[in-house]
């Protein structure tokens, strides 16, 4: 068939394609169409998942220059009242929120990231001192020292990642590969999720059947 249209062209006959033959070329479209889109796709969504990836390495290579300074940490929040923090000038290029400043564009998205450059904050005591044991979005108070610190970010394709260091465990603490926060094995752990619709993310409520691994997936 396809000999025949190359023969058509070449002796430049004036009386057109048969019906078939500009069938045979539709489909033929049509199967390179259906093979190249979820190709495209596909690495697309991957292209937006690395994204966030990126911006929470490098939120947490930011929260772990601030923990250097004081051994905890204490300002690697976004707090700007209370106990100030310090990833915004260590790490301008993120938008930081969670604990004090707001995610997203409204109020009723305090808590969590909308977009893989916003950086949801929390924090749990470990074998240091804050107000809870678990990761919360509470700002600490100046004598507390937060041994465990974790961040989320939302992908353009609709997928939650988040990250957990843990410089000082605590005694009750489990490890990776478990749902629950990996408190008790000193280490960095790393989670995601599928978020309902809507709804962006955030470290301190990740999905109910997430584990936090040694690796993304």
């Amino acid at each position: 068939m396809l000999s025949s249209l190359r023969r058509r062209v070449e002796r430049r006959e004036d009386d057109g394609f048969t019906l078939i033959e500009l069938m045979v070329v539709i489909l033929i479209i049509a199967i390179l169409l259906a093979i190249a889109i979820p190709t495209f796709l596909g690495a697309r969504s991957r292209a937006q998942d690395r994204a966030a990836q990126s911006s929470l390495r490098n939120a947490l290579t930011a929260a772990d220059t601030s923990y250097a300074n004081v051994n905890s940490y204490l300002k690697a929040t976004d707090a700007t009242a209370g106990t100030a923090g310090d990833l915004a000038s260590v790490e301008p290029a993120l938008t930081f929120c969670g604990v004090t400043a707001n995610c997203g564009p409204t109020s009723g998205k305090v808590s969590s990231s909308t977009g893989p450059n916003e950086i949801s904050i929390a924090l749990a005591a470990g074998g240091g001192t804050y107000g809870s044991a678990t990761l919360a979005q509470t700002d600490p108070a100046s004598t507390d020292s937060p041994q465990i610190w974790a961040a989320a970010a939302k992908s353009k394709s609709n997928q939650c990642f988040a990250v957990v260091t843990v410089k000082v465990p605590d005694s009750s603490g489990t490890g990776s590969g478990s749902t629950s926060l990996p408190s008790g094995v000193a280490g960095t752990y790393y989670t995601q999720w599928q978020p309902a619709s809507g709804s962006g993310c955030s470290p301190a409520s990740v999905g109910s059947s997430a584990k936090w691994l040694s690796s993304w997936t």
